[in-house]
């Protein structure tokens, strides 16, 4: 990516690259008479963080909803690491590495935190029928790896002591943590974060950002962020791409959003350059 490029309305945001980790181009979708996202592109590379902000109505949370197969797309594609995933089901696309979490938290109500991370991790560690009836070495041992995996996870999330309380009965903060966990268990190559700020405190934001720094540093994501607190992306991200109406208007380094004189107008207002 050039740094500080400016993107007209349905343009691309980068042209095509080799070695693009994704690699989005055209994507649209349609609604009746409705048009929810236009030319929206991007190619990004392994291991970025990516802040994705705009007004409401502007086409984030369906992004999201195409990228992770809850949504088809009218137009355009979708690579993964060279993979064409363009309006694969959500099941397939978890496979291939892809994972997110929603603006309403969807934790697996009366579960424990540490069975809702099990769940998650049930993706890859799913034992065979008959060596869970008969309770075979093979079946115990890969339960002890699924309560390590979780374990780690939940001390990484700092949910270790609350692992035996229900997911749903946990203050709102650790439940966006879980949430993350969750994903987390999926062993994403991909994460997809919609507004995991939502709702929090200013303590809990600030400890938030922290945890996707370290979360990205860590595990070596590459992540995808849509984020209403300005200050939070701005702290957080390495790129941002903006989206008005349905159409990206502006990818770049924080710093040049958050001058972009187009991007105050339609999202940040009179006090971003304070932001």
């Amino acid at each position: 990516m050039a740094n500080g490029i400016v993107v007209a309305p349905g343009a691309s945001a980068a042209t095509a690259s080799e070695g693009a980790f994704l690699e989005v181009e055209g994507l649209g979708v349609t609604f009746g008479g409705l048009t929810a996202l236009s030319g929206y592109a991007l190619n990004l590379e392994q291991g970025r963080l990516l802040g994705i902000i705009g007004p409401n109505g502007a086409g984030k949370t369906t992004l999201f909803n195409l990228l992770t197969g809850l949504v088809p797309p009218t137009t355009g594609s979708v690579v993964l690491n060279g993979r064409d995933i363009t309006g694969a089901k959500p099941h397939v696309l978890a496979g291939a590495g892809v994972a997110r979490t929603f603006q309403n938290i969807r934790n697996i109500r009366g579960l424990s935190v540490i069975d809702n991370v099990k769940v998650a991790l049930g993706l890859h560690e799913a034992p065979s029928l008959l060596s869970t009836i008969f309770y075979t070495p093979g079946y115990r041992a890969g339960q002890a790896r699924t309560e390590q995996k979780a374990r780690d996870l939940l001390q990484l999330l700092n949910l270790d002591d609350v692992r035996d309380l229900p997911g749903d009965g946990l203050p709102y903060g650790a439940q966006r943590r879980l949430e993350i966990a969750c994903a987390l268990a999926l062993e994403p190559k991909l994460l997809l974060l919609d507004e995991p700020a939502a709702g929090m405190n200013p303590t809990e934001t600030i400890e938030l950002m922290e945890l996707i720094k370290r979360v990205h540093r860590e595990f070596a994501l590459t992540i995808m962020l849509i984020e209403h607190n300005v200050h939070f992306i701005m702290n957080t991200c390495e790129r941002i791409q903006v989206l008005n109406y349905g159409r990206l208007i502006a990818d770049g380094e924080p710093s040049y959003i958050r001058k972009h004189p187009a991007v105050i107008e339609a999202y940040l207002g009179a006090g971003a350059h304070d932001a």
